[in-house]
């Protein structure tokens, strides 16, 4: 049995508010480069605008957060609840804060250190380590209806193609 790479997954990203990528500090800066990483096997759409990550700002004009308009294989929406519903796919949220209503209808949460997954993993309150350092967003145990090795087979089946 042999794979060939096929056409690239199509990936919807936003972050909040934010209507291009020309402010590079904070959270801009960090989802950045979550996209370029991204764009090493998917073609990565800000607001619907292909990421050129050759080009100033990414290639991406300045406009309102939109819900969107094409089909995609995956959305990535970080802090912009209101498109949330919006989606026709796998839908990943940043994993903070913690809402039970928001993560009750998202796919998969995205952490960016290994000492994030490891806490939301982990996470108890009668845990020793947290106990004292107990989080409001965080209340109990943490439910998951998708982890990253379930997204990654979604990507790799729209990556590959059995010859």
């Amino acid at each position: 049995m042999s794979y060939e790479k096929t056409d690239r997954i199509k990936i919807f990203t936003v972050l909040a508010e934010q209507k291009d990528l020309s402010a590079v500090r904070g959270d801009v800066l960090n989802e950045i480069e979550t996209y370029k990483k991204l764009s090493s096997f998917a073609d990565v759409y800000y607001n619907g605008q292909l990421i050129q990550l050759d080009e100033k700002g990414l290639g991406i004009t300045s406009q309102e957060i939109q819900p969107p308009d094409d089909e995609y294989d995956l959305y990535y929406c970080r802090n912009s609840p209101k498109l949330y519903e919006e989606c026709k796919g796998p839908l990943l949220i940043m994993a903070y804060p913690y809402d039970r209503e928001v993560w009750e209808i998202v796919d998969g949460v995205v952490v960016t250190t290994h000492a994030w997954k490891k806490f939301l993993n982990d996470y108890e309150r009668e845990n020793l380590f947290l106990r004292g350092f107990a989080d409001p967003h965080y209340n109990g145990k943490i439910p998951t209806k998708m982890d990253m090795e379930i997204i990654m087979d979604i990507i790799s089946q729209k990556c590959l193609m059995k010859i």
